[in-house]
């Protein structure tokens, strides 16, 4: 009889330890950790190219050399009293934004963006080559050009871009 009873609990014993270990096996499989690194490409590779400098006209061509469609937009900087404005009637396709200037498309992977051509007024007026014989009286200036690019996002819902959100950033998180 105590053969038996040892052998019944020895048995429930195996019986609840076989049944259990499903569930077991299955949180074990379904929550893990894991390690190791990967590459996220997000990039845009965009050119910029300023031709010889003329003395009323800043011109400035871009390129989009990336793997994705991109918007651009061109900040430039002149000397005080100096303006840079777009040519009267330009169609371009380059429109003034706050302190940039804002091309109007998307600029598809290898495509150029038509020239932004910048018009500089009030400039001074120099003296002439016999008033000023010595070159080291005539005064030069630079007209910096920072430029910017973010990856357009197409909306297949309208199957359109988005407008291009200029504040747009990613967060990476890690461990």
């Amino acid at each position: 009889m105590k053969k038996n009873t040892f052998l019944l609990a020895l048995l429930a014993l195996l019986l609840v330890v076989c049944v259990s270990v499903g569930p077991a096996l299955a949180y074990f499989s379904t929550f893990t950790r894991a390690s190791g690194t990967a590459t996220l490409s997000l990039e845009h590779h965009t050119w910029i190219k300023e031709p010889d400098f003329d003395e009323e006209f800043k011109q400035i061509q871009i390129k989009n050399y990336g793997k994705s469609p991109c918007y651009v937009r061109v900040a430039a900087f002149a000397p005080d009293g100096i303006t840079l404005a777009l040519a009267a009637g330009d169609t371009s396709g380059w429109s003034k934004d706050g302190d940039y200037w804002v091309y109007g498309s998307v600029l598809q992977p290898g495509d150029t963006a038509n020239d932004l051509v910048l018009v500089l007024g009030n400039l001074p007026v120099l003296p002439s080559p016999s008033a000023a014989p010595d070159i080291n009286q005539v005064e030069s200036f630079n007209i910096p050009v920072v430029y910017e690019a973010t990856i357009a996002v197409y909306d297949p819902d309208t199957e359109a871009y988005k407008p291009a959100d200029w504040g747009l950033k990613f967060d990476l998180i890690g461990d």
